[in-house]
């Protein structure tokens, strides 16, 4: 179980909108381990983005002083594959995601594919991990993450933090997190 929270920062140009904006939003994850090899992951975010744009235009319609709610909830399932202390984690899920923007509401539903890159090592009676992972999903997208951090296999606590680019179609945010895990 992981609960995490972050702030995104939106940058967009299409030849005619140009903005950015600020994107806060909490994270909770939870993950079950089928074998010591074989999970499934569920994914889950509720997001609240400003923009710093006093107009503009979706479709046909143009939206003053623009603000946006926006969900998601993934599915993953994988298989570690694990080489002393490296470890490749292909995976494949589906996904949905949805918003709401002054209104305009939206929700769309996404196959997913990709993996991740661990490094994994213990000091005394801590564990770091560093890690890379990258998913493309079937809208377009696709996200880049590097992630640090360390568990406490005897209190069963740690966190990391973890670095993400995430680009869909023409626009290209960031987002960072801080996150905390607890195993029971």
């Amino acid at each position: 179980l992981s609960l995490g929270a972050q702030i995104a920062n939106i940058e967009y140009s299409s030849g005619f909108n140009e903005f950015s904006g600020v994107v806060y939003g909490l994270n909770l994850q939870a993950a079950y381990l089928f074998s010591n090899k074989m999970f499934l992951h569920i994914d889950s975010g509720l997001s609240f983005a400003q923009f710093d744009i006093t107009n503009v235009m979706y479709n046909d319609k143009m939206i003053s002083k623009p603000n946006s709610l926006f969900g998601y909830v993934v599915l993953d399932t994988g298989y570690e594959l694990n080489f002393d202390s490296f470890s490749v984690v292909p995976v494949a899920g589906i996904g949905m995601h949805f918003y709401d923007l002054n209104g305009i509401k939206y929700s769309d539903f996404v196959g997913r594919v990709g993996g991740a890159v661990e490094y994994k090592f213990a000091v005394s009676d801590l564990e770091y991990l560093y890690g890379v992972s990258v998913i493309a999903d079937t809208d377009s997208s696709l996200s880049l993450s590097g992630k640090v951090g360390f568990m406490s296999p005897t209190d069963m606590i740690g966190g990391y933090v973890e670095l993400s680019t995430i680009l869909v179609e023409d626009s290209v945010s960031y987002k960072a997190s801080v996150n905390a895990k607890i195993l029971f």
